[in-house]
């Protein structure tokens, strides 16, 4: 994503097609490892069975939830910026879930969401995230 933001504007549209395509790839995965057990006989274990909605399995977000979300929220950011079609809760219900409870979470909320830090611009005005409004 920072070689995206930062890198030469020449190839920027081809560059965020393939940087999406990228994305669905690598969601796919922490979408699975997000996904509950299977019950079917001889199926793979994508982890281990509980309710957590966390990559971790704890009854709270981590750091690690934390930044998913960062990565989540910043895609679906870009995504609307440059009319790409991306909707995480549709294509990623897991993914939706743990991004939606984060944004919930009573903590998070006045520690991070209702701060100035929530406002703070995504890779700085100067990347080629924000080119369009700059023009």
């Amino acid at each position: 994503f920072v070689r995206l933001c930062y890198g030469p504007q020449a190839n920027f549209d081809a560059n965020k097609t393939n940087h999406m395509n990228n994305v669905r790839r690598n969601f796919a995965k922490l979408e699975a490892w997000l996904a509950p057990a299977s019950s079917e006989p001889g199926a793979k274990r994508k982890r281990d069975e509980g309710s957590s909605l966390y990559l971790l399995k704890t009854s709270t977000p981590t750091p690690a939830d934390f930044h998913l979300f960062e990565m989540i929220d910043q895609h679906m950011t870009f995504a609307s910026s440059h009319k790409i079609d991306f909707d995480v809760t549709t294509e990623f219900p897991n993914l939706g879930r743990l991004h939606e409870a984060i944004k919930r979470d009573p903590k998070l909320k006045a520690a991070y969401f209702d701060s100035d830090a929530a406002s703070y611009p995504i890779n700085n005005p100067q990347a080629n995230f924000f080119l369009d409004s700059l023009l």
